[in-house]
């Protein structure tokens, strides 16, 4: 096989390589499977592993029904599992990123919750937003669908 050389692109933009950076610095991506830790919902929204500055948190945009302040058990123990999904929403959206993903992330909220999540996802217009789900209602939101 012969080598080939391509560009990358996110939203027109080249990425002269990924050498120096990682990924991440491109993507925000959201999975039931992340974690929530013993600190304050602020900290939490906030929380990130790959980079040292702090997200953008600008109030309770998903609407959580706790003070900023409220300390969170390990794993969210002392929180309902639709408070747990919409500050892990949160520490998505609060990201400057060029790409969104965001896999199955209405599963655990009501319909005015997810339809918030819409909202804010809607206000995302010069980004990429991927979002994997199974709910037809979701999906026809979208530009473009893929199906498997």
């Amino acid at each position: 096989m012969r080598e080939q050389r391509i560009d990358i692109k996110i939203n027109g933009t080249k990425i002269p390589t990924f050498y120096g950076t990682t990924i991440i610095d491109h993507v925000s991506y959201y999975s039931t499977d992340m974690s929530i830790y013993n600190n304050t919902v602020a900290n939490n929204v906030n929380f990130s592993v790959f980079d040292d500055t702090s997200g953008n948190h600008n109030g309770n945009q998903l609407n959580v029904n706790l003070p900023d302040d409220y300390v969170i058990a390990g794993e969210g123990s002392n929180i309902s599992i639709g408070q747990k999904q919409k500050i892990l929403l949160m520490r998505t959206l609060n990201r400057d990123r060029e790409v969104y993903i965001f896999d199955e992330p209405t599963g655990n909220l009501d319909v005015e919750s997810t339809n918030k999540f819409l909202n804010e996802i809607g206000l995302l217009n010069d980004k990429i937003v991927i979002l994997v789900s199974y709910q037809s209602d979701l999906l026809d939101k979208c530009d473009v669908v893929y199906e498997e």
